[in-house]
């Protein structure tokens, strides 16, 4: 819908779906490209099926769905794709910056996300305030609501063999109890969705691929023109991004070196009828191997990067600090409980192949690094060949 990049692959999928009467039957098997600002067909072609597959339903759906590829037409422009007797498309372009606008939009949808700071003009319409300051709850065995999702989040990890480790339907029953008491700072960083928690393995992955992307991609680390508020500021968009998200991260870390697994409403399960600024109380919920694997590996990979090092000297050398910790809370964990007795389930991210692609992600960028590290956990974490 933001269009194509001149020497791309250059894909479009036709279909519709009516509801009780199933998908459109689609009889016409040719399309054009129509130069929308002349009018004039610039290029034709023949649709093909695409069918979907793989899908666990009695009825697949996207059966009837066809293809146009129009990889072959090159010429920079605004266009609309029409199939006759069908429809058209709205217009898109073919040019050489849309992966600018690609990088700029995903950009601008992180800025809304972000927690703690003022969104509003000039960079969106869509403002509010800071939000989510106060520092949240660690919360004791007597809250009912927490107890209450817990139950839900550990739904199924009775199913899993390898679960040996008693399953967290409350508090008191976590290997890991909190270290600290009363309150704790996790300010900062980006909602997960449309509610405004803060998932640890999630957050882990964002700062991954930021980071990744800035070391990995060559010119990626130096936009810095994304259109955010500290963009033309003289250091890469991307790194900033990842910083932000990496600094709640890093609160995210109990005394004992174990990282929480999520941050979430204390009363209920989402804050889906309020502004951010007008949000709930917030708890932080138990730890696990998983967030604290996780957490460990994006911390390592960011307090190690080249170009973070570079831009954020200070902060990469806390991160990576915190990120021994979180190792050494990993070991002490393994050797104390054995390699499947150490993991328990709390929710299902990170959870498909239990935490052994976690404690390998960590044990990688650790080592990658120079962080010396003990051999029998790094290979616990190796993952199986189910994966």
């Amino acid at each position: 819908q933001v269009g194509y990049a001149p020497d791309w692959v250059k894909k479009a999928f036709v279909g519709y779906y009516l509801g009780t009467l199933g998908e459109l039957e689609i009889k016409e098997s040719a399309f054009w490209l129509i130069d929308a600002a002349t009018g004039e067909r610039v290029f034709h072609g023949r649709l093909v099926s695409r069918r979907e597959g793989g899908q666990p339903y009695a009825t697949p759906p996207y059966q009837k769905v066809l293809e146009a590829d129009f990889s072959a037409f090159h010429r920079p422009g605004q266009y609309v794709l029409v199939v006759p007797g069908v429809g058209a498309s709205y217009r898109f372009r073919i040019d050489e910056g849309i992966s600018a606008v690609v990088a700029r939009t995903y950009a601008l949808g992180l800025y809304h996300q972000r927690c703690g700071a003022d969104i509003g003009l000039p960079f969106t319409r869509f403002a509010h305030a800071r939000c989510h300051t106060d520092s949240v709850e660690i919360p004791s065995s007597g809250n009912a609501k927490v107890r209450e999702r817990l139950l839900g989040f550990t739904q199924g990890a009775e199913k899993n063999p390898r679960h040996t480790a008693p399953i967290v339907k409350e508090l008191d029953a976590d290997l890991y109890r909190f270290a600290r008491t009363g309150k704790v700072d996790v300010s900062g960083g980006h909602h997960d969705a449309g509610d405004y928690g803060k998932y640890t393995f999630n957050s882990a992955q964002l700062v991954h691929e930021l980071v990744f992307a800035a070391d990995a991609f060559p010119g990626a680390a130096t936009l810095d023109n994304l259109g955010l508020p500290e963009s033309g500021d003289g250091l890469s968009d991307l790194l900033q991004i990842a910083r932000y998200e990496a600094e709640m991260l890093a609160k995210l870390q109990d005394s004992d070196g174990g990282f929480y697994y999520l941050v979430h409403p204390k009363d209920r399960p989402y804050e889906d009828d309020v502004l951010p600024e007008r949000g709930d109380r917030q708890v932080v919920f138990p730890k696990n191997t998983i967030a604290t694997a996780a957490a460990t590996a994006a911390l390592a990979q960011t307090g190690s990067s080249p170009g973070f090092k570079r831009a954020f000297p200070a902060d990469a050398a806390r991160y990576l600090a915190a990120a021994r910790r979180g190792w050494d809370f990993l070991r002490v964990a393994r050797s104390r409980f054995g390699g499947d007795g150490s993991y328990q389930r709390i929710g299902h991210y990170g959870d498909e192949f239990i935490h052994d692609d976690e404690l390998a992600w960590a044990a990688t960028e650790l080592f990658r690094h120079g962080r010396q590290v003990d051999p029998r956990v790094a290979a616990a974490g190796v993952p199986s060949r189910r994966s």
